[in-house]
């Protein structure tokens, strides 16, 4: 399945919220309380893009570079359109440019999302652990020691 990526503008919220929600309350509300306003609080439009087919948005990805990592905070496809590769092909696309650019990559996954198994099969590792979430990497050979020493907060 072909899908394009655009970015995303602070219209997009209530769209993107709706996904959100739909997506991961369930995972969320078994380790801690459900904030409806986490996701608009902490959204800003520069880091998503919209996953798209054909005109109809079926999810979309928050991706933040720095000179070291990427680090992908999220990645959301309505459930009709998940199971179809799409995930796992963007994915792919973003760690074949963390390895292009010799950058690391990483993510957080809280705790009892079925997603973790797809990140472990695409060659991510558990780097920390915390009561709620892992955060999960491929290392990129750079900076590596000072990269995993770095403390992390789960709630970023």
């Amino acid at each position: 399945m072909q899908y394009t990526l655009r970015p995303a503008t602070a219209e997009d919220i209530e769209l993107l919220d709706r996904i959100h929600t739909d997506n991961m309350q369930k995972y969320v509300e078994k380790v801690y309380p459900w904030n409806p306003h986490l996701f608009r609080d902490r959204f800003n439009p520069q880091d998503y893009q919209l996953v798209t087919i054909e005109t109809e948005i079926i999810g979309f990805i928050k991706v933040v570079v720095s000179a070291t990592d990427i680090y992908l905070g999220e990645i959301q496809i309505v459930s009709n359109w998940q199971n179809q590769g799409i995930g796992t092909n963007i994915i792919k696309a973003i760690i074949q440019q963390a390895q292009l650019d010799q950058k690391n990559i990483w993510l957080k996954v809280i705790n009892g999302n079925p997603a973790e198994k797809l990140y472990k099969r695409l060659g991510f590792t558990v780097l920390a652990e915390s009561t709620t979430h892992k955060k999960m990497g491929i290392m990129s050979g750079r900076k590596k020691i000072d990269w995993l020493l770095t403390e992390w907060s789960p709630f970023c």
